[in-house]
């Protein structure tokens, strides 16, 4: 989406919440019994996520896709174990992401980027890409949260009916799970 400059996207690279987010993944993925690859991070960045990921796993290449867009992203992409996706998510295509479908995918602090009138199309294009019976680990800012080009920050009562309109329906045993793995982390 090229919200941000290259200096925002490589401070990313080595901090500590990347790592805690992993860990939080792979044990909710376990505990629902999914095997947390292919993987796909939409709003990637440069892929620290990912990279954190694949460390912990041992992925295969192609079996982390980050999904995101700007020169920015793809000048500082860090390609260890993942592949980037260029998409930018205020356009009309609904992709079918690369490697895809996917058991897990994740996507934090990036929908509220993006204006309204694409807010159906990105729903869409996780159903769509998420395997079925996968997890999505889903995360938007919400109103009066303070950010750079935040347009559409809303409840979350907003994209649990969206992501429900498609067939992807909110797990609060695994939610539970999750939060308390991040806190532990």
């Amino acid at each position: 989406m090229a919200v941000y400059p290259k200096r925002f996207h490589t401070r990313r690279m080595g901090l500590p919440i990347y790592g805690a987010l992993a860990k939080a993944v792979i044990a909710t993925s376990k505990e629902a019994g999914i095997q947390p690859i292919p993987i796909a991070d939409v709003g990637s960045s440069i892929g620290v996520f990912l990279s954190e990921i694949g460390k912990a796993l041992k992925a295969d290449r192609g079996m982390l896709v980050g999904v995101d867009y700007g020169e920015a992203v793809s000048e500082n992409y860090i390609s260890e174990g993942s592949t980037l996706f260029p998409h930018n998510l205020q356009s009309e295509e609904i992709p079918k992401i690369a490697n895809g479908p996917f058991s897990v995918m994740t996507s934090w602090e990036t929908a509220e980027h993006v204006h309204e009138r694409y807010a159906d199309k990105i729903v869409r294009m996780f159903s769509e890409n998420l395997a079925p019976g996968g997890l999505l680990v889903f995360g938007a800012a919400t109103p009066g949260q303070r950010g750079k080009h935040h347009v559409n920050c809303r409840p979350p009562t907003y994209w649990h009916d969206k992501f429900r309109k498609v067939g992807v329906i909110r797990n609060d045993r695994l939610t539970g799970i999750y939060r308390k793995e991040l806190r532990l982390a």
